[in-house]
């Protein structure tokens, strides 16, 4: 598994959206409020996914 690690101004980024609660040099913490409504079966499983891939696409 490839590690990532966000820089400093993508933290910062990724705090102004509105459904990140946190972000540090290696995860993205979601609000509550943001998991229960992606959390619907199997269709939030693949919105998640589908953030993600948006997320680490620059790595790729």
């Amino acid at each position: 598994m490839t590690k990532i690690y966000f820089t400093k101004e993508e933290q910062e980024q990724l705090k102004c959206n509105p459904n990140v609660q946190d972000a540090s040099e290696k995860a993205i913490m979601y609000t509550d409020e943001f998991k229960r409504h992606l959390i619907v079966g199997n269709a939030g499983v693949q919105l998640i996914v589908k953030l993600e891939q948006m997320v680490f696409t620059r790595y790729m």
